[in-house]
């Protein structure tokens, strides 16, 4: 297990090295994690043609800085497949918008069936 306080953060060459020997880091609660899996039932939420599998991934639709917060409407349950083959490797610019729509109203059905988002 990597410990945070040997991690020099000021270092470029160590947050790729740290980056890219992950397969995805914890920017979010395990509960905000486990929250937005229910919300979205588990279940890839890219609704373009793509070869669905692998892990589910919560993605920041409009990524972590600024007004791109950790908030139900930014995040969104997608597989592997998608988040890396089409999203991060792809024009993220072709999916923001129907994204956003999807995790809105998978929010307010939720949020109309009692699901609440953890802080």
């Amino acid at each position: 297990m990597i410990k945070p306080e040997l991690i020099n953060f000021a270092d470029p060459k160590t947050l790729v090295s740290l980056f890219s020997s992950l397969s995805f880091v914890f920017l979010l609660s395990k509960q905000q994690i486990a929250a937005i899996l229910a919300r979205d039932h588990n279940k890839c939420q890219f609704p373009f043609p793509h070869n669905c599998k692998g892990k589910k991934n919560i993605h920041h639709i409009n990524g972590v800085n600024g007004d791109k917060r950790d908030c139900p409407e930014n995040l969104i349950t997608v597989c592997r497949q998608a988040n890396w083959r089409h999203i991060h490797n792809g024009d993220k610019n072709d999916y923001v918008d129907v994204l956003k729509q999807i995790a809105r109203k998978n929010t307010e059905t939720a949020s109309e069936e009692g699901w609440a988002f953890p802080e």
